[in-house]
């Protein structure tokens, strides 16, 4: 829903300029990289998980993503 999008990229963009950068992301990841390795799971790079995101999202610069990147009807279902 776009409503929550909006909610969670505000949470995320750190700085609040409404770009979501590598470092940002980054500094969520590493919560989540400790959590998989204490539950023994496959711990996945960042550079993985960055790779992933924007060859799904293409966004105009990458290693930034916009609120419009996450919205877009062609790269994203919104249901």
């Amino acid at each position: 829903h776009p409503v929550s999008l909006a909610y969670w990229f505000r949470l995320i963009d750190l700085d609040s300029d409404g770009v979501i950068r590598t470092n940002e992301m980054r500094h969520f990841y590493k919560e989540q990289m400790q959590r998989m390795d204490d539950m023994n799971c496959e711990v996945v790079p960042f550079e993985d998980v960055l790779c992933q995101m924007s060859d799904l999202l293409t966004p105009d610069v990458e290693g930034e993503f916009r609120l419009t990147d996450f919205m877009k009807p062609d790269r994203i279902r919104l249901t």
